[in-house]
């Protein structure tokens, strides 16, 4: 994993869909598995805001033919 800064929050957060994150992403801790998919959405941005802005303009035969 790449370094990062890190700061302490307070608030309040789904634990089902942290045990999910546990589960999806195979770690131990909450903290990790919290990290691992803001990075995840960190890192994709781009390619979640093109789908959102294709999203029913484009068929996927156009995009692979």
């Amino acid at each position: 994993m790449v370094d990062m800064a890190l700061t302490k929050k307070t608030i309040e957060l789904d634990i089902d869909a942290i045990r999910k994150l546990r589960t999806i992403f195979d770690v131990q801790t909450d903290k990790e598995a919290v990290n691992r998919a803001i990075q995840l959405v960190a890192n994709e941005d781009d390619i979640i805001r093109t789908h959102e802005e294709l999203a029913g303009k484009v068929e996927l035969d156009e995009i692979f033919s």
